[in-house]
């Protein structure tokens, strides 16, 4: 869960938090709203919830008068490998300024030591700026966090800067990317909001379909809550899809594709399609893709972030093609993301981790 927009460079150490999801975390989503911070879809307690998080730490970082400046959520969920356990997880973590970055880290570190019961403290870093990503390294170290050699997200991605405007961005496309983006439209078929949280479903055998093509299974995901708060927060989320208006029910979604900002990036979150042999021909994946660029450039992102390559070749890689398809809007990589750990207890640490290894080793037998 990333970082927040910031409003002020300046903070000082005297950052606030919140435990759980009662009326002192309602007051301080209450405060940040008045200083223009927003919350991310992804730290929003019914996104936690719906993600299995059994509690969460909201950390707000202030200036020297006590305005909120930036702000972070770090997920807490049970152990499987301990139970009574818990295990603290911030994704993506985005500097905003020295003071703050280090307010809030420091922050998350005291309170994972302060909980008996915390196995470990995942921080996984979001910042294509190399210089302020190797700073929040070298914090993250001086507080007990260790490196991991392969982080659960991406490490490099596809980047877009939006700050020229929709048409500009449009324009600046290769002439096949805007004829593809066009063609699903000239078809009869429609580009237009999910709304509905009676279409989570579909969504669900989107993902599906999609992931089987490459041998891979569709991570599960909570896409009625993700539709019910892209309705509510139309400026932080949105959901694309392209309808068939000739196809009744559920199966009229032919493909979509889901955007969230987070600070100052929007990022492809994910997306799907299906393939029906009366649409071979019509490129039915890049309306839904540039549908939620355009909308990002009416928010406050300054960039985009496809949402991560990886870099093997077609044959080697089942993920090449999903990667090229990535290029095609922008040739331009950027490295964004480490993940780093502290462990308050390592002899607890220890125990889980040999108790997880024994249990993968059961299930791959």
């Amino acid at each position: 869960m990333s970082q927040l927009a910031v409003n002020d460079s300046r903070a000082d150490q005297r950052p606030t938090h919140a435990r759980g999801f009662g009326a002192d975390r309602q007051s301080l989503e209450r405060e940040l709203e008045r200083h223009g911070i927003a919350l991310p879809i992804r730290h929003h307690v019914e996104w936690l919830r719906a993600e299995g998080a059994s509690d969460a730490l909201l950390c707000v970082a202030r200036d020297p008068e006590g305005a909120p400046v930036a702000a972070t959520v770090a997920a807490v969920a049970p152990s499987r490998a301990l139970p009574g356990h818990h295990l603290y997880r911030v994704e993506r973590f985005s500097s905003s300024s020295d003071a703050a970055d280090d307010a809030l880290l420091s922050t998350l570190a005291d309170a994972a030591r302060r909980d008996r019961r915390c196995l470990r403290l995942s921080v996984e870093l979001f910042e294509r700026d190399a210089g302020r990503r190797n700073r929040l390294g070298e914090t993250l170290g001086a507080l007990g966090f260790v490196r991991e050699a392969v982080p659960r997200n991406y490490r490099r991605t596809v980047s877009m800067e939006l700050t020229s405007g929709e048409a500009a961005i449009f324009a600046g496309l290769a002439g096949k990317v805007r004829r593809d983006v066009r063609a699903p439209v000239k078809k009869g078929l429609v580009v237009r909001s999910v709304e509905d949280p009676a279409l989570a479903p579909r969504l669900d055998a989107l993902m599906n379909e999609t992931y089987a093509r490459t041998g891979g299974h569709a991570p599960p995901m909570p896409w009625s809550t993700i539709i019910e708060l892209s309705g509510r927060y139309p400026e932080r989320s949105r959901v694309s899809g392209l309808f068939d208006p000739n196809t009744p029910g559920l199966d009229s979604i032919v493909a979509f594709a889901w955007g969230a900002v987070h600070g100052r990036c929007a990022t492809y979150e994910a997306g799907a399609s299906t393939r029906r042999p009366d649409l071979s021909k019509v490129p039915i994946a890049y309306s839904t893709l540039w549908d939620v660029m355009a909308w990002s450039c009416s928010t406050h992102a300054t960039w985009f972030d496809l949402g991560g390559i990886t870099e093997g070749e077609p044959g080697s890689d089942p993920l090449a093609g999903i990667s090229a398809f990535k290029r095609y809007f922008s040739d331009e990589i950027v490295d964004v993301g480490e993940e780093w750990t502290l462990e308050p207890r390592l002899v607890t640490g220890a125990i889980a981790r040999a108790v997880s290894a024994m249990a993968r080793r059961v299930r791959s037998r």
